[in-house]
């Protein structure tokens, strides 16, 4: 993921990955294949895929076509051979030098865990609305983790990728303290080599920090939400190192790359174009158009040395934001409906014994702070948010195209990683930076009108236009808020403009007061707190010292696999930003050998977004989020350069100040359960599904339920499908983390906002709603509901059956009702 193209002997392949979306090309002969042992992830034809016919749907989904020609392909830019780097070998010094030098050799582990919590009854983490509550299920929430070693210098590292809203310091807190509590994992992981990655889905359970700005419209500090996903985390792990060391042979990583078009959009187009022309012009489409949003995804395959497939890591920047803010449903969104297609194709089984295989794929986050799925979201900003009047079907859309981009990928991937595993990690005072670094100062190319002569971060705060959201799910201000032109009648104009339309005039009243806070004739800046310096933002609320809403303190970790470099940075990036943080990364790297640098977003920690100092200008919802002030880009990529050199060097990190420990968080009302089942009992089937239904069409069956809170077993569905089997035996068909099968709630008096505390005599009603893929089998089908209902007193659990229903078949070959 290079800012600047250079050609390389990966280059040839990369070019026909960019053709292999529509899965034309063929399979690769130079995979290797499995040896003698059985292999549980291998397809009966010998191949890599379980379902073969699975994948073959995949890649001919008629989803792919939707916003067909929105893209163009990047043009490559390539360099003169005089220039061109030969890495046929590696440096003979540096990190991947001595017995690390060309190195093929890794060992690996990988795990799974339901990471879920409730699946009613919490208000979600991501949209800032406190209405935003849930429902029920549409997919269940996993934490998957990856241990990679590499034998030739004794290194591990820990990769986990969790379809959360955030990271927040709380959870790496957690997961941090559990870990060095287990004597088997504290032996080998610690703050050091273990990275947290948010897919950043913004329809799960909220309320899991410890810092009050992000808990403050989840109602408090929800400790269930919060110890059910650090638990489930550690608990990946844990699979993951044990699968590593049930399986100490040494395997093979790949690493590929391809453009993924029309998948994403920049919905800040205008901010981004307030960047230089001539750093635009480096990454323009064959349509001449400037490619103003990262289009790339990167892939790495695992494989062990007997052929076993275990798992895939892929990175695209794109928001899983296909699901709006009035969504009921818990839901992994775009990425963790494309990571569990993935996972069908291949055969993952969610509970193994400790140490057994299972595949494992990963759809992670990267640079993705101005990057929408809503691709139609300019002509059709609510009816169609990415591509259908349907959110679920629109995160289909959109996680189809993700799935078919990271199969290709995985199926053609033939650059072996070469180098060892090394890792490194230190916390930054983000209030405190001044930016001193030559190369970051004779790197920046904004305008002098954007200058200041000393170049410092702020105390956190949030801007204005903050509360206008992003363009595709706009909020109660608008956007373009700043300090500059406050004279301009043109603002009173548009103030006059944004009431009619229902929205808060914020231009008048932040020039008026909210850029001269300070010299206000009243206290209402925290005493030793200095907002000046926060430039061309109007400061809506101060978050930093002394009241300290958010944290302040953050994590920068480098891991290198290889060849690979993988940058943990707390933050939504946007696209020209994260193009910056590379480049200034890999000048310093590649002579080690690295050549090619991933940014994991949303990694550690959560602190809002990471702009240009160009597009914080203009003040954009983007920038208007950017906590520490106009200089923080530069901030960023000067410690990440500090970083990077003290990896390169092999020294002790930068000494900086230890994690923030944090604790007492304002706890949200108790949750006092009352379940009531007048006229009947807890399971009981209210209403049956229709006796014969043909596949391709929807079935539902209504249960007489209590409150999912009750309910606290670990990936037990709460809704399931059974078939009836050749010997009369009910076997599990379709389980609830699936997005054919969904478990609606049906509460017949919420209390307000949804919050845990119910009604006195609380009845609720569960449904369960199966879209039956259109080439189910013929058979006897039924489903049942498992719950929990606390009257008083004790827990009872329950289950319903509901009656048997017989599924018709339609000769079909793929779920969608195509035939191949």
């Amino acid at each position: 993921m290079h800012t600047k193209f250079k050609w390389t002997r990966r280059t040839p392949w990369t070019l026909l990955a960019v053709l292999a979306l529509s899965g034309c090309l063929g399979n690769n002969d130079d995979t290797p294949q499995a040896g003698d042992r059985t292999n549980p992830n291998e397809g009966p034809s010998g191949g890599e895929f379980v379902d073969s016919t699975g994948l073959q749907c995949a890649l001919s989904d008629p989803n792919l076509l939707i916003g067909e020609g929105l893209d163009s392909p990047s043009v490559i830019q390539a360099i003169t051979p005089a220039q061109t780097p030969d890495n046929s070998a590696q440096p003979s010094t540096g990190l991947n030098s001595g017995a690390c030098q060309n190195n093929t050799d890794f060992t690996m582990g990988t795990g799974i865990a339901d990471i879920t919590g409730p699946a009613a009854g919490s208000v979600m983490m991501g949209y800032e609305s406190p209405t935003h509550a849930s429902l029920g299920l549409h997919t269940r929430q996993f934490s998957r983790a990856y241990v990679l070693g590499s034998p030739c210098n004794g290194k591990r590292v820990v990769y986990v990728v969790n379809d959360l809203g955030m990271i927040f310091h709380a959870v790496r807190q957690g997961v941090l303290n559990k870990v060095a509590a287990d004597a088997e994992l504290a032996a080998f992981y610690n703050e050091q080599n273990i990275m947290l990655n948010a897919t950043h889905t913004h329809a799960g359970p909220g309320g899991y920090a410890h810092f009050a700005a992000f808990n403050l419209f989840r109602l408090g500090h929800d400790e269930e939400v919060y110890n059910f996903i650090v638990d489930g985390i550690v608990l990946a792990i844990r699979r993951a190192h044990a699968n590593l060391q049930a399986n100490p042979e040494p395997g093979r990583l790949w690493v590929n790359n391809g453009e993924l078009l029309n998948a994403n959009v920049n919905r800040s187009a205008s901010a981004y174009d307030q960047n230089p022309q001539e750093e635009r012009n480096r990454t323009l489409t064959q349509r001449g158009e400037s490619q103003n949003v990262n289009k790339e995804m990167a892939l790495l395959k695992l494989r062990r040395g007997d052929g076993t497939p275990i798992g895939q890591i892929n990175w695209f920047g794109v928001h899983p934001t296909t699901t709006g803010n009035t969504n009921p449903l818990v839901s992994s969104d775009n990425k963790g409906w494309a990571a569990l297609a993935f996972e069908k194709i291949m055969g993952t089984r969610y509970e193994t014994a400790p140490g057994e295989n299972t595949f494992v794929a990963a759809f992670a986050q990267t640079d993705e702070g101005d990057s929408s799925p809503n691709v139609f979201f300019k002509d059709k900003p609510f009816a169609e948010r990415g591509g259908s009047v349907d959110e679920l079907k629109a995160v289909e859309i959109n996680g189809s195209k993700q799935l078919a981009r990271a199969l290709t990928l995985y199926r053609d991937a033939n650059q072996m990683v070469r180098g060892g595993v090394n890792f490194a990690q230190f916390h930054v005072k983000m209030d405190q930076v001044e930016v001193t670094d030559p190369v970051i100062l004779n790197s920046l190319k904004h305008p002098e009108t954007l200058n200041s002569a000393v170049k410092k971060t702020c105390t956190a705060a949030m801007g204005v236009s903050f509360g206008a959201g992003a363009e595709d799910g706009p909020g109660p201000t608008v956007e373009g808020a700043t300090c500059n032109n406050r004279l301009d009648p043109a603002r009173l104009t548009r103030d006059l403009a944004a009431l009619a339309a229902g929205k808060l005039p914020p231009e008048v009243l932040a020039g008026a007061a909210l850029c001269n806070v300070s010299a206000l004739p009243f206290d209402v800046v925290p005493v030793g707190v200095d907002l000046a310096c926060h430039a061309e933002k109007p400061v809506l609320f101060v978050l930093g010292a002394p009241l300290n809403l958010s944290n302040d303190t953050l994590p920068f970790q480098l891991f290198t696999i290889g060849n690979v470099a993988v940058l943990g940075l707390p933050w939504e990036i946007t696209t020209m930003a994260g193009r910056r943080i590379r480049q200034t990364v890999l000048e310093v790297l590649e002579p080690q050998g690295i050549d090619q640098v991933i940014i994991s977003g949303l990694s550690n920690d959560y602190v809002n977004y990471l702009t240009t100092r160009e597009e914080y200008s203009i003040q954009q919802y983007e920038g208007a989020s950017v906590q520490f002030g106009p200089w923080t880009l530069a901030a960023v990529q000067q410690e990440s350069r500090r970083l990077a050199m003290s990896l390169a060097s092999q020294s002790q990190p930068p000494a900086g100040p230890p994690r923030t420990v944090t604790s007492n968080p304002i706890p949200r009302p108790p949750y006092i359960p009352f379940d009531q089942a007048p006229g009947a009992a807890f399971g009981d089937v209210l209403a049956q599904p229709a006796p014969k239904v043909a596949a391709g069409n929807t079935v539902t069956a209504q249960f007489q339920s209590a409150h999912p809170r009750n309910m606290k077993t670990r990936g037990l569905a709460i809704v399931e499908v059974e078939k009836l089997d050749a010997n009369g035996q009910w076997q599990s068909f379709t389980h609830d983390r699936s997005p054919e099968l969904l478990f609606r709630w049906q509460p017949f008096d919420p209390t307000p906002y949804l919050s845990p505390v119910p009604l006195p005599g609380f009845v609720s009603t569960a449904l369960a709603e199966w879209k039956i893929p259109a080439n189910t089998l013929a058979g006897q089908y039924r489903i049942r509901h498992r719950g929990v209902a606390v009257p008083a007193g004790s827990p009872q659990a329950f289950e319903g059956v509901s009656q048997a229903f017989e599924v018709t078949a339609t000769g079909a070959t793929c779920s969608d009702g195509r035939t191949l």
